[in-house]
């Protein structure tokens, strides 16, 4: 929903022009699913997901100073194989760190997490967005992914995982 609505009414797209748009995320999404699997299996998740969430983070500055359509269709591609890239890579995070006896509740508390995401993110934005202006969403945006990256970066210093060895055993 929020995609639709920056694209037609900031980027000024007809709603055929932002399926266009919509069909090149999904089909990008595809492919960031598997280039980022390798990426994770290679690098491990941790740092396959900073990777994943400095280029959303560059996305965000991105649509912070362009209303071009076809910046907004690169950004929404790069973007498309991102959101790709974390849901693989966020299951083989959660597969490395969740003790065996707890795999289960952690999946769920995930699921659970993206979803709490996918609804404080559009309410943070669309509020700031009447009030303000998008811009000022996209920096609430900027500021939950870097939240998001800090905790990454600290969950993985509490606990440190070999990657390597999980994934050649």
């Amino acid at each position: 929903i929020f995609l639709s609505l920056f694209g037609i009414q900031r980027i000024g797209l007809s709603i055929q022009e932002f399926f266009f748009v919509f069909a090149a995320m999904a089909i990008a999404s595809f492919f960031g699913s598997l280039l980022f699997g390798k990426l994770s299996d290679a690098w491990g998740p941790r740092k396959a997901l900073m990777l994943i969430l400095s280029i959303w983070l560059v996305l965000v500055l991105v649509l912070i100073v362009s209303k071009h359509p076809l910046v907004f269709l690169i950004v929404g591609s790069i973007g498309g194989a991102a959101l790709g890239g974390i849901w693989t890579c966020n299951r083989h995070m959660i597969s490395i760190l969740a003790p065996p006896e707890k795999t289960a509740e952690i999946f769920g508390f995930g699921g659970l997490t993206v979803k709490f995401g996918g609804v404080i993110g559009p309410i943070g934005y669309g509020w700031l967005a009447t009030q303000f202006n998008e811009e000022a969403g996209l920096i609430f945006l900027f500021f939950f992914l870097l939240f998001a990256l800090s905790i990454l970066v600290k969950l993985v210093r509490a606990r440190k995982v070999d990657y390597g060895a999980v994934v050649r055993s």
